[in-house]
């Protein structure tokens, strides 16, 4: 920051000097490529040594236009990113983050913020950003660094979703410095970030034709009818993971058709996600992500009959639509009793984990079923999409279904599908309702199961 210094001789005033401090820099490249011209110089301790700047001398009745000509060159630090407050500069980028961080946290507390949202800002500081920048003076970081910082991010070859993300809470902290005044100006902004992703990119789900998710489907009920269902389900209504796992028996709402049968429709109003083992409850992604999504017909039909069939609870609106299980010690992986081939126990008292019925369940169905490696449950998602839109649904209401934020968004993603008509398709999958077979099921689980379990039986099996 500059200053005005009085130069005094005899007593009296004899000039005004304006000066100021600004960090000394490299003249040239190290030979070892430790530094670079124009990278500031560091003491043993890592700290940016400063040096003093004159900025004019002015005479004894010049008072007032040095003060003006300080006001300048303060201004000139600030838009060339000079450090405005020489304390606070030399606080560490660590610290900052810390505080931004808290700063997140607060906004959770008020409501304004998800956790998951904080959560994911935090885990994308502590893998990328920190190792690098978190013991750096913040107000030794230039633009060159900044650059520097996203080039290393590409050559890692992460996702070109990643690094952007990685990059974006690096500019947002260094932001927040800026507003504490360590930092004239955010030397983050105004880098180009677009040179790592190819022209034209667009990421690309895995959608499924409607004769691949029969065949997971038949797969997955060798195993459980229940979540064979489940599957159905995710297939049939585009919901993502979170949402999927946030739906109680109440949210499934069934009217009566004038002219015989029964009209279904699902609301989603909240998700459950899973933190260290812990079930939370939180809110859908943004206000359009509440919405109401209608079901097919034969869903309709085979819900029915799993609520008063098979589910324990299937009365109560506050039950969870879909069940968690007991997990068994193989995994996914592993074949036989406690592997892919064992049979499910279902545990009524959670809700599913989206998670652990990927892995264990979904994944070894993909693969039986000879589905592209690397699809993921989400890819559910973007094959109720392609779907709808190559059956002549709107893309207006596939997004309204999807609950995306904008047409745009479902434009983005998914225009190429919308006059694809070279694959006919329905989304009413026929699967078996889960009846006699889930009965026996759960009748020949309970007589292997401990009183410990704390599993509740179907229904059908009592």
């Amino acid at each position: 920051m500059a200053y005005v210094q009085e130069r005094k001789k005899d007593g009296r005033v004899v000039a005004y000097k304006v000066r100021g401090k600004v960090p000394k820099v490299h003249a040239k490249d190290a030979d070892d490529g430790s530094y670079r011209a124009g990278d500031p110089v560091r003491d043993a301790r890592g700290r940016v040594e400063m040096r003093d700047v004159l900025y004019g001398t002015f005479k004894p009745d010049q008072k007032a236009a040095a003060e003006k000509h300080r006001k300048k060159v303060d201004g000139e630090l600030i838009t060339t990113g000079r450090t405005l407050d020489q304390a606070a500069g030399r606080e560490t980028f660590g610290t900052f983050a810390a505080d931004w961080i808290e700063a997140k946290r607060s906004a959770v507390a008020n409501g304004r913020m998800k956790e998951r949202t904080a959560d994911d800002y935090a885990d994308l500081l502590r893998r990328y950003v920190l190792p690098e920048f978190a013991a750096r003076p913040v107000g030794s970081i230039t633009a060159h660094d900044a650059e520097k910082f996203h080039a290393a991010l590409v050559r890692r070859g992460l996702r070109p979703s990643t690094v952007k993300h990685g990059y974006d809470v690096f500019r947002w902290v260094l932001k927040y410095a800026a507003r504490r005044n360590a930092l004239g100006e955010n030397v983050a902004e105004g880098i180009d970030t677009s040179g790592h992703a190819a022209s034209g990119y667009t990421f690309e789900g895995t959608p499924l034709s409607s004769m691949q998710v029969a065949a997971v489907v038949a797969a997955v009920g060798e195993r459980s009818e229940v979540y064979a269902l489940a599957v159905r389900f995710l297939a049939s209504t585009g919901l993502r993971a979170a949402e999927f796992a946030g739906l109680n028996v109440g949210d499934v709402r069934m009217v009566a058709r004038a002219g015989g049968g029964v009209r279904g429709s699902v609301r989603v109003v909240r998700t459950r996600t899973w933190k260290a083992g812990e079930c939370i409850e939180g809110t859908p992604k943004s206000k359009k992500s509440r919405r109401t999504v209608p079901l097919p017909a034969g869903l309709v039909r085979d819900l029915v009959a799993y609520l008063e069939n098979a589910h324990p609870a299937g009365t109560d609106p506050d039950a969870p639509l879909f069940p968690g299980r007991v997990e068994s010690r193989g995994g996914a992986k592993r074949k036989g009793p406690r592997g892919t081939h064992a049979p499910v126990v279902l545990d009524w008292s959670r809700p599913v984990n989206p998670s652990s019925l990927y892995r264990s369940i979904v994944l070894p169905a993909y693969r039986a079923a000879g589905v592209p490696e690397g699809t993921r449950l989400h890819d559910l998602r973007h094959t109720y999409a392609t779907l709808q839109l190559m059956a002549g649904e709107p893309y207006q209401k596939v997004s309204k279904w999807l609950g995306h934020a904008s047409f745009v968004v479902t434009l983005t993603v998914y225009a190429h599908w919308i006059e694809d008509d070279e694959e006919e398709s329905t989304l009413d999958i026929g699967a078996p309702t889960p009846s006699v077979a889930s009965a026996q099921l759960a009748r020949g689980n309970a007589a292997n199961r401990s009183d410990h379990d704390n599993v509740i039986p179907l229904l059908a099996a009592r």
